[in-house]
């Protein structure tokens, strides 16, 4: 698949996925890309060769299982070893992006999903441990620029869309509110969007 394809593959989902969630669709592009080469590179089963459908390299047990396959990390010392690790496996692309966001929603990455821009997230994404290669910030900010993928972020208007406008970092927290009643018009100021997001996170820690 060439790059344009691939990126065109992905952004309709990237773009519901911002809408609902408020992560950058910018950001979720730029990971796909660098995890999997541009999709050359999609973790599969080294004994079956099947696809594990894995976008952005999670590990673990997926919807649709998992699948075990050679990996590189990166050492604190900076050196790299090559190890077998399990990977999540889903049944489609859209799978693996919402699967994303439910990863991204624990208390540990806070600072990506609060992140003001796609550039500040990235940064955050290596912080907080998603992970280990030093450069991983540079390289997901250096794919934004290289192929434009901040366009993405500007999301279609959709008329008649109560949460349009809401700042990027407060949608998720908003909408929760409004499915909760505790709101009944999303519109409001910077300070009242970051209530309603320490109400959501206050909400999450309460479990």
């Amino acid at each position: 698949m060439k790059p344009q394809e691939f990126i065109e593959t992905l952004f309709p989902a990237a773009q519901t996925l911002q809408r609902n969630t408020g992560l950058f669709s910018s950001l979720t592009i730029a990971q796909a890309i660098l995890e999997t080469g541009w999709g050359e590179y999609i973790p599969a089963d080294r004994d079956t060769g099947h696809s594990s459908n894995n976008l952005f390299g999670i590990k673990g047990q997926g919807p649709a299982g998992s699948v075990v396959c050679w990996t590189e990390e990166e050492n604190p010392d900076g050196s790299r070893i090559r190890t077998l690790a399990k990977f999540r496996a889903y049944n489609s692309f859209g799978e693996c992006l919402q699967d994303r966001y439910e990863v991204l929603m624990q208390p540990r990455y806070d600072r990506v999903r609060e992140a003001s821009t796609p550039e500040a997230a990235a940064g955050m994404l290596y912080i907080c441990g998603y992970a280990t290669d030093s450069e991983y910030t540079q390289k997901l900010i250096q794919l934004m620029h290289d192929w434009d993928l901040k366009q993405y972020d500007k999301l279609p208007v959709i008329p008649n869309d109560p949460f349009q406008g809401i700042p990027e970092w407060a949608m998720a927290p908003v909408k929760w509110a409004a499915a909760k009643g505790l709101i009944k018009d999303p519109a409001g100021s910077e300070d009242f969007y970051r209530f309603i997001t320490v109400l959501w996170n206050y909400n999450k820690m309460k479990g």
